[in-house]
Formats: structure tokens, C-alpha cells, sequence
């Protein structure tokens, strides 16, 4: 979820009844939803948040284990994988989502976050 108010920009981890646990799709969304911000030059600082009674349960292991896509009834094989398993895979996918994060680093605008309850991964 993206807001602005004023000079600042709100991004909201917005899934509240799974203590806002990370999807495969989300870490391109928090790039670009980063990206979007830094590119705005009204925007002064951007505000990381997660709605509900909690920041971030980190990411959806339910979800990535029985292999859901991010949303409801569509199945792709996102974080799962036939045996023997392949290190190789796992680490690409994660390198990827490590790689997105990375823009609340490089972000040339400061990153707030706004921490609350779960803090997690």
C-alpha cells in the first residue's frame, strides 16, 4: 500500500491477518514501491510500516511451502521444488528478494521504519 502525505511517503505491509508475512511478489513490489518514492521529488522521506498488530512476521513459509502464488488459488512453484533438492535454486530466488531489499539501503532518501509489534526475518 502506497501513500503520500506531504512531503512524506507511506508504504504499508498490508496483509494484517498473516501478521503481514512476505509473498514471493512482494519484495519487487517494496522495490518499486521505493523506487516510485525516490523518483517523486515531493518526497522528502518514505515510511515503512505494516498494519495490524504487527510490522512483519517475515516471510509466508505456509505459502511458500505448499507452493501458492500471492493470490488466493493460483499455484506456481515459487520457493518449492522436485527432490533431490537444488541449492542453487533456493539461493537464486533468494538472492533475487535480497537484491530488492537492498533499495531501502541504496535509497537516496532516508528509510523510516516504523516498528511494531512482530519483527521477524
Amino acid at each position: 500500500l502506497y501513500e503520500r502525505s506531504g512531503p512524506i511517503a507511506y508504504i504499508t505491509l498490508n496483509r494484517p491477518a498473516r501478521l503481514n508475512a512476505i509473498t514471493g511478489s512482494f519484495p519487487q513490489l517494496l522495490e518499486d514501491l521505493i523506487a516510485r518514492a525516490n523518483s517523486d521529488e515531493q518526497i522528502h522521506v518514505i515510511i515503512l510500516r505494516g498494519s495490524g498488530r504487527g510490522f512483519c512476521s517475515g516471510y509466508d513459509l505456509k505459502r511458500f511451502a505448499e507452493g501458492k502464488g500471492d493470490v488466493e488459488g493460483e499455484s506456481h512453484p515459487l520457493g518449492t521444488q522436485s527432490m533431490p533438492w537444488d541449492p542453487t535454486i533456493d539461493y537464486r530466488l533468494m538472492f533475487g528478494f535480497t537484491q530488492n531489499f537492498m533499495s531501502i539501503w541504496r535509497s537516496p532518501k532516508p528509510v523510516i521504519g516504523q516498528i511494531h509489534g512482530f519483527a521477524v526475518g
